[in-house]
């Protein structure tokens, strides 16, 4: 199913917890006393009695709840998931009973705003820095990674590792390779990054790169948005 949503980086799924309205009817009762006085029937302790007072009220209530994630399309990860159902309860007394699907209309309502702003994107201003966060590396025979910044242009893989901060979650952002001295990117990727992600590996190829722009001076440069965040130099150099 992922396989089919071409060109969808990541999507919502969710689950409806409640969507019910009652109204229901409270009786409440009172016992009201009244003294006839001393001087009526018995004039030595006068006469007492009571009588039950009836309040009836009627409660109408709604109530609606959902949950939801959002995940990724390449791997089917969980990007973000709400840690609890958004949840909202309307209700009033001694309303007409065609308040009940208003209620219940309002309270869904309510809840799609509380999805809408789990997952709304918030700009923050992040402060990174580039020798921390973006590498370029070499994957060893062993499979570990040895940074670097000189390739060949012989060579099958540059691995790219990036660190972000967890308030970068669910926005997304765009990774290029590009000479040096040229605006143009040579090849680029566009990606989500996840609450789970600590750090994540990007590959690029240097045979490639050399190919399309030649040997010579590169830069790997971090997006968000249009706006360049972050950049770290690389060479490649002749075989």
């Amino acid at each position: 199913m992922l396989r089919r949503l071409g060109g969808v980086q990541a999507f919502l799924t969710g689950s409806v917890r409640a969507f019910s309205a009652e109204r229901t009817s409270y009786v409440e009762v009172e016992h009201v006393h009244f003294h006839g006085g001393y001087h009526w029937r018995r004039p030595r302790y006068g006469f007492r009695y009571h009588y039950p007072l009836y309040r009836h009220y009627v409660y109408t209530r709604a109530h609606a709840a959902a949950d939801a994630a959002l995940v990724r399309v390449a791997d089917g990860e969980t990007i973000y998931a709400t840690p609890s159902p958004v949840s909202a309860r309307l209700g009033a007394r001694d309303d007409p009973p065609w308040m009940l699907d208003e209620y219940l209309t309002e309270a869904a309502d309510a809840v799609a705003d509380g999805l809408v702003e789990a997952f709304a994107v918030v700009p923050k201003q992040l402060r990174l820095d580039a020798g921390k966060l973006l590498r370029t590396a070499r994957r060893r025979e062993d499979g570990r990674l040895k940074f670097t910044d000189d390739f060949r242009a012989g060579d099958e893989e540059l691995v790219v590792v990036l660190r972000l901060p967890p308030t970068a979650a669910r926005n997304e952002f765009r990774l290029a390779a590009a000479r040096k001295d040229q605006e143009q990117a040579v090849t680029e990727e566009q990606f989500l990054w996840s609450a789970k992600d600590r750090s994540r590996e990007f590959v690029f190829s240097p045979r490639k790169l050399a190919e399309a722009a030649g040997p010579g001076k590169f830069q790997v440069r971090f997006y968000s948005g249009r706006q360049l965040v972050l950049k770290r130099g690389f060479e490649i150099k002749a075989k």
